[in-house]
């Protein structure tokens, strides 16, 4: 009898449910816009998705199932939540003008009536012990000496930000899960600011995401900037580029900004299970966009 190996089953389901997520209508579909989760992103990053270029480095099996557990982590959190507060509503819908749309993990209100919007992050021990300063035995994640903790990164205040101020949010709650609990260790961290005091922050990424999905709009790719630095070399720069789907296509071409229809098109791979690398099938187009 010849039965799917186990890895395979569950990969090819997971990949599925992406793909009917990634289908699912949008607010403004048909137009190009952002979502807010991109925000703080490498702006060639956020305009390939834009652009709904193809991925060249497509999202491994393994990363896959790393997201159906803190899809998990995400159900766990909202329903106490929901439970607790009246009123709290997830998973919540909204735009800025015609150019960026928004969902929040979480909408509630305290009980002096001012409405938060949460964002839920499921972390790895490295992304909490970065945030808290917190040392987790269990896993030899001590703390050099002096280290403190950086508080959430800054791409999530970003997007909770961002999403806070489509619905009308005042605070912003961006929550940290750990996706390995160990006892008597702490599993959750919680920061939350007044979105008066990052108003300065959202305005400019959110105006940057406007120059953004307009430069697409006019067949540019924005240049290869992340937090106001152009990346020359990704093939050598771990974070962010180490985990970009477009990293196979982006290392073709300059950093500089360039016309959408001179991209290099670029199959994408499939992932080698055995040797964990991609065999990527490689063309370039002559005069028409791969994505537009």
């Amino acid at each position: 009898m010849t039965l799917p190996k186990i890895e395979d089953l569950v990969f090819k389901h997971l990949e599925s449910l992406r793909a009917a997520e990634e289908r699912a209508p949008s607010l403004l579909e048909g137009i190009p816009h952002a979502n807010a989760s991109s925000a703080g992103n490498c702006a060639r990053l956020i305009g390939y998705r834009i652009a709904k270029a193809a991925e060249s480095n497509p999202i491994t099996g393994d990363s896959l199932f790393n997201f159906s557990m803190g899809d998990h982590v995400h159900d766990q959190i909202q329903a106490a939540f929901c439970a607790v507060i009246p009123e709290c509503q997830i998973e919540v819908n909204g735009k800025i003008e015609d150019f960026i749309t928004v969902r929040a993990d979480l909408l509630y209100k305290t009980e002096e009536g001012k409405l938060v919007c949460g964002e839920i992050k499921s972390v790895s021990d490295f992304a909490y012990k970065l945030a808290t300063g917190v040392k987790l035995k269990s896993n030899g994640q001590w703390n050099k000496k002096g280290q403190t903790g950086e508080g959430p990164k800054r791409e999530y205040v970003l997007q909770n930000g961002i999403s806070a101020r489509a619905l009308g949010a005042d605070y912003l709650h961006v929550i940290y899960a750990r996706k390995t609990a160990a006892k008597s260790e702490p599993i959750f961290a919680e920061f939350r600011f007044k979105i008066k005091d990052l108003d300065d922050k959202i305005d400019a990424e959110i105006a940057r995401l406007k120059w953004i999905v307009d430069s697409i709009k006019k067949g540019i790719l924005p240049a290869r900037e992340y937090e106001d630095e152009i990346i020359e070399n990704p093939a050598k720069k771990n974070y962010p580029c180490g985990y970009c789907s477009y990293l196979e296509t982006c290392s073709q071409m300059p950093s500089e900004a360039i016309p959408l229809n001179s991209m290099p098109k670029v199959v994408p791979g499939h992932l080698n299970r055995k040797e964990k690398s991609w065999d990527l099938k490689d063309t370039t187009t002559q005069g028409k966009s791969s994505c537009i």
